[in-house]
């Protein structure tokens, strides 16, 4: 999976949605990210280990440990249709050149 293709973007961006509203959901996310993505839908690639950094902003892969870490940036005041049909308002960026 490329972690910087819309499809995940969009996907990633639905569970961070579902997290600002869900304090239960949030907690398994940061615990469990993995299990969380996996019940998504969400497949990683094989020996690719998930952090989430709550309250981050910033995508990240750790090449020399195979971890991927993604944000889980602060809810933005007025969050409503923020995932409109079309709405790219939110997209991780990752600028390391050894992403999986």
């Amino acid at each position: 999976m490329n972690f910087n293709d819309k499809d995940f973007v969009k996907k990633y961006a639905q569970i961070v949605v579902k997290a600002w509203d869900d304090a239960a959901y949030k907690q398994q996310l940061v615990s469990n990210p993995s299990k969380v993505l996996a019940g998504e839908g969400v497949s990683l690639p094989e020996g690719v280990s998930i952090k989430i950094d709550d309250g981050g902003n910033t995508q990240s892969f750790d090449c020399q440990n195979n971890v991927l870490t993604l944000p889980l940036p602060a809810k933005p005041q007025n969050s409503a249709g923020l995932l409109a049909d079309g709405d790219t308002t939110f997209s991780a960026c990752c600028c390391c050149c050894c992403c999986p």
